[in-house]
């Protein structure tokens, strides 16, 4: 039997979290990480970035960069107290968690060795670049080798990178699913990019969750961080920039839902999932779900924006409404 890995995915605030904890709640799919958003593949400097990177653009300083940065998301991934305790709450279902994301990224370096670039000069501060000057001028008048001190690295081959990723995803995804169950998990694709973002799971199946732009700016309002929720007019242009960079061609990997129906017409959309996730599924009410109910989510504008916003959202962004 071939497991599937569900993805829920959106665009912030767009209420993919809803949709996963429907799933995640119930007792057909195994998530390893609850309640929190495994984004490594494609975070800045992760496992995509590694990829090509190793297959494609390979350079000695981006090779640098490249390993420097995810030892940068090793820490994040892995410390218990942070802006969102992200690492808190995968620590808690994975206490291996750090070990296992150092032990790949030491398994797909095969040479650390002591060096100096150009670039990693640029990258130092200044008083460090007259050091090194000077050292360079005293070596050449002494005809002695400079003793670089900084550090490189060298990656492995592609086919040795994927297998290093099965290792990864195995200990991580598969070896505690011990009922083998489908996975679910939340954000752990990008909505921009859902087929590249989600190619390392074992049989993804991509779920994007789209909401209409009025109460995605309501949600910004009053979170406030991470988006731009202090100006209807950013948002606006934002909104039309980011939902233009979305490919809506479905196929038998990857589904558009939209929140708003998913809110207000549940019995149908939940056959249309399960029927893309081929699963037999007559009525959710013979599944054990346990969850918040998303229908009190719906048109929070009417209380949440003002009079001007509204009408300004409803006439810069009318293609993206939900009709209610």
């Amino acid at each position: 039997m071939h497991l599937k890995t569900i993805n829920t995915m959106g665009t912030g605030y767009s209420g993919s979290s809803a949709i996963y904890e429907f799933f995640q709640k119930s007792d057909l799919f195994y998530d390893p990480f609850p309640e929190s958003n495994f984004s490594l593949t494609y975070d800045p400097g992760g496992l995509v970035d590694l990829e090509v990177l190793i297959k494609s653009s390979f350079t000695i300083n981006k090779s640098k960069i490249a390993y420097e940065r995810f030892i940068d998301l090793i820490e994040y991934y892995s410390k218990e107290k942070s802006r969102f305790d992200l690492g808190k709450k995968l620590l808690r279902h994975n206490p291996n968690l750090k070990n296992l994301l150092s032990n790949f990224l030491n398994n797909i370096t095969i040479l650390k060795y002591k060096g100096d670039t150009g670039y990693s000069q640029y990258k130092s501060n200044f008083s460090e670049r007259i050091k090194i000057k000077i050292l360079l001028k005293l070596n050449n008048l002494l005809k002695k080798k400079m003793k670089n001190q900084t550090e490189l690295y060298l990656f492995c081959d592609h086919d040795h990178f994927q297998e290093e990723i099965k290792k990864l995803f195995f200990e991580l995804f598969e070896k505690e699913n011990i009922k083998k169950k489908d996975i679910i998990l939340d954000q752990a694709g990008s909505i921009f990019n859902p087929k590249e973002s989600t190619k390392f799971f074992s049989n993804p199946y991509n779920i994007c969750v789209l909401r209409d732009p009025r109460d995605i700016y309501t949600e910004f309002k009053r979170k406030g961080y991470g988006y731009p929720g202090y100006d209807v007019e950013t948002f606006c242009n934002w909104y039309k920039l980011i939902m233009k960079k979305i490919d809506y061609t479905e196929n038998e990997k990857l589904i558009f839902i939209s929140f708003e129906d998913f809110a207000l017409k549940k019995d149908l959309i939940l056959k249309k999932i399960f029927d893309f996730l081929k699963i037999e599924f007559n009525n959710y009410d013979d599944v054990k779900f346990n969850f918040k109910r998303p229908e009190n989510n719906v048109q929070q504008f009417k209380d949440g924006l003002e009079k001007i916003e509204l009408e300004y959202i409803e006439n810069k962004l009318t293609n993206y409404l939900f009709k209610f």
